[in-house]
């Protein structure tokens, strides 16, 4: 039997929930793995009260595998017409097709709701950013919780 925790299949779950939640915006893969990397750390950007993963000191390592995960999901979900992509001035992005929301109705799971939740509080972070500057954020998020540590 195959485990799906942290695997491509869930990603693209992840994935899913994400473009559905703005659903009116084509989102890069850059932008779309740093809103999950908010999402499953969320109380480390304070839009949740624990980490969906739970307490790793070493969340921020988590990041680029995060983006490998997003972009081997997105080819999925592209495959399954879950989504679309379009090339664009800040290059390819992803958007979710009406077979997507329709299969996003179906995930109804305790995870999959608050996934959600913190998808939409996840906005107040990147509304009106570039990638560049949602992950100088993160970044500085690192840097910042790497210095309570030491005190």
């Amino acid at each position: 039997m195959h485990n799906i925790f942290n695997s491509t299949f869930e990603s693209s779950l992840r994935v899913l929930l994400i473009l559905n939640e703005y659903d009116n915006n084509f989102l890069t893969s850059d932008m779309i793995a740093n809103i999950d990397f908010i999402c499953i750390y969320g109380e480390t950007f304070k839009i949740s009260e624990n980490n969906l993963q739970g307490d790793n000191n070493f969340k921020f390592s988590q990041l680029p595998k995060i983006r490998k995960q997003v972009d081997q999901g997105l080819r999925t979900l592209i495959c399954k017409r879950l989504a679309i992509i379009k090339f664009s001035d800040k290059g390819f992005t992803y958007k979710i097709t009406e077979k997507g929301i329709e299969y996003c109705h179906t995930f109804t799971s305790d995870y999959a709701n608050k996934f959600r939740e913190l998808a939409c509080k996840s906005q107040k972070f990147v509304t009106n950013k570039s990638d560049r500057d949602v992950l100088n954020m993160i970044r500085e998020c690192c840097i910042s919780s790497f210095s309570k540590e030491d005190k």
